[in-house]
């Protein structure tokens, strides 16, 4: 009789252990899957919060385009248009009109390299 009720103990133990083991695993992946659902709800958050921006952003140019001095200022400054009248000055800056004028040698690249200072006519 006692040989039974020991068999019967380690067996009954036997299957606690194993049913603990399936809880647990079932407890990990639980856990695996709340943080991959806040990693989710994160990276949706700042998606929502900045489409939100982009929404206020372009509510705000929408209100602007509807004024027409706004809209004639865009419209020229995009494409470059001008009224009866105005005159456009394009300005270009010293250094690029230098190095457009004259191709420059490799002695001179050198010379600029070193900062090597000579006359030049």
């Amino acid at each position: 009789m006692r040989k039974k009720r020991k068999t019967s103990e380690v067996f009954l133990t036997f299957c606690l252990i194993i049913i603990s083991g399936f809880f647990l695993k079932g407890i990990i992946v639980e856990a695996k899957n709340l943080i991959e659902a806040k990693k989710v709800y994160q990276k949706l958050s700042a998606e929502i919060k900045e489409l939100k921006e982009k929404k206020d952003y372009l509510e705000k140019e929408i209100s602007l385009l509807k004024d027409e001095n706004y809209l004639k200022q865009r419209l020229k400054e995009k494409f470059n248009l001008v009224d009866q009248g105005e005159k456009v000055i394009n300005l270009v800056p010293q250094k690029n009109l230098k190095k457009e004028n004259k191709k420059e040698t490799i002695w001179q690249k050198i010379k600029e390299f070193f900062k090597i200072k000579t006359k030049e006519k």
